[in-house]
């Protein structure tokens, strides 16, 4: 991610040289001594390009979620995650040559680039590493470890938003897109050698025959799903999509911080570029520590905590007799084909148990609570009084972090193992979609 992140600020200054160069080819030039690209067209131009951009990025980025998916069922997960880097590099190679074109024909080109992101971008590859650390874990440790990938994307983004500035300063402003480049295809080289693949489902890659419904399969998790109780009753239960609904909303609450924290210090408190990077990059770094190294002890102590209140529970109220008919299993992904049963079908013998254990009770509880701390945190910001209490604010705001690891925890237990893929790839699709409502709202 840091990779990802390397070119972000460079491109906003980028678009306005371009946006400056492209003006005087049309215009006169201003007397000596003044800064020529302070001016209200400019900046109008700039702002444009670079809100295309992101718009861009965003409806391509939704639908790289999907290609990642399909190409995940179809080829195995490591060849998602290589896609998904490759072709990130390939469009940073398109965009120096916009770079080095310059004016309106070098922004036509970067803008044109963007649409490779369909194909490999950071949506689908951290869709891509997510799916990889699911498959290689024990389910106990899925949500810490969602947490630390989290994490150490924070803290790339963080380093890179300070290095990207240096490199530019330092040599010219086409040096973080050559830079980035190299890192791109050296992690290219790195996911081809080092890690090792895993081959698809056969479940998963068979269960649609149809190429759209495959493409669209993530929004299929959506629907409600059967559920067989210990008593073997059949019922119909709706917790993922109140989950992603939660998310939803979560998301379009807090998505939107980062960015109001800048303009927040820069509107009221006079923050310039040098004070608003250091603002975000302390809160990007902390936030990716705190996920990195606190979030998955607290998961790991609170499900402790969790299960050993339902032991002691269990041992006051007695143990049943021991009898010879089985329990049937009453987790999801112990009949990953119940929900597929007709109203009159019922099972004809008990379905193979599976080996995983529920652990999403204290998830669902952390990521209630995160919701609420990071509500508290941000409303505390409106209390703010000096320039130096924005740092502490922004200093605060990560200790509410982890609400979409533990999310993501919890809907990785309502579902069966080959629909493991679909679901953080529909759990990211609502993150992303939650950024783009919050950030139009916020317009």
């Amino acid at each position: 991610m840091g990779s990802l992140s390397l070119t972000t600020y460079s491109l906003v200054y980028v678009f306005r040289l371009m946006t400056c160069e492209a003006y005087y080819q049309s215009h006169p030039e201003p007397p000596s001594g003044s800064d020529r690209c302070s001016l209200r067209d400019i900046e109008a131009g700039t702002a444009r390009a670079v809100a295309l951009l992101g718009a861009s990025t965003t409806v391509f980025g939704v639908l790289n979620l999907f290609v990642t998916g399909l190409t995940m069922r179809k080829f195995g997960i490591k060849t998602g995650i290589l896609l998904s880097v490759f072709w990130p590099a390939v469009r940073l190679a398109i965009q120096n040559v916009g770079v080095m074109a310059g004016g309106n024909k070098g922004i036509i080109i970067i803008q044109s680039s963007q649409i490779i992101t369909i194909l490999g971008g950071p949506g689908g590859y951290l869709l891509a590493l997510n799916s990889y650390v699911t498959e290689i874990l024990d389910p106990s440790e899925r949500t810490g470890a969602l947490g630390k990938l989290q994490g150490c994307s924070f803290i790339g983004m963080s380093i890179s938003y300070l290095i990207g500035g240096i490199v530019s300063d330092a040599f010219n402003i086409s040096m973080p897109f050559r830079l980035t480049l190299v890192l791109f295809l050296c992690s290219c080289v790195y996911v081809f050698l080092a890690l090792p693949r895993i081959p698809p489902l056969k479940e998963a890659s068979s269960k649609d025959s149809n190429a759209l419904a495959r493409f669209f399969g993530p929004l299929k998790i959506f629907t409600p799903q059967k559920w067989v109780l210990s008593n073997g009753r059949v019922v119909t239960l709706y917790g993922i999509i109140l989950l992603a609904t939660g998310v939803f909303l979560g998301v379009l609450a807090t998505g939107y911080i980062p960015t109001l924290l800048q303009m927040y210090a820069t509107d009221i408190y006079g923050f310039g570029t040098t004070e608003n990077g250091y603002l975000i990059s302390l809160n990007s770094f902390l936030r990716g520590i705190f996920l990195t190294l606190m979030f998955p002890q607290i998961i790991s102590i609170g499900r402790k905590w969790v299960s050993s209140s339902a032991t002691s529970k269990h041992d006051q109220t007695g143990k049943p007799a021991s009898s010879n008919i089985p329990d049937l299993p009453n987790q999801p992904n112990d009949f990953a084909d119940v929900g597929n049963m007709g109203d009159e079908e019922e099972p004809i013998e008990p379905p193979k148990l599976s080996e995983e254990k529920e652990t999403f009770e204290f998830d669902l509880q952390y990521t209630r609570y995160s919701l609420l701390a990071d509500a508290i945190l941000t409303g505390a910001a409106s209390l703010i009084s000096q320039g130096w209490q924005m740092y502490l604010v922004a200093a605060l705001l990560p200790f509410a972090a982890g609400t979409g690891a533990s999310a993501k925890g919890t809907i990785l237990q309502m579902c069966s193992a080959s629909e493991r893929a679909d679901a953080l790839s529909a759990i990211t699709l609502i993150e992303m979609v939650a950024r783009l409502t919050t950030s139009m709202l916020a317009l």
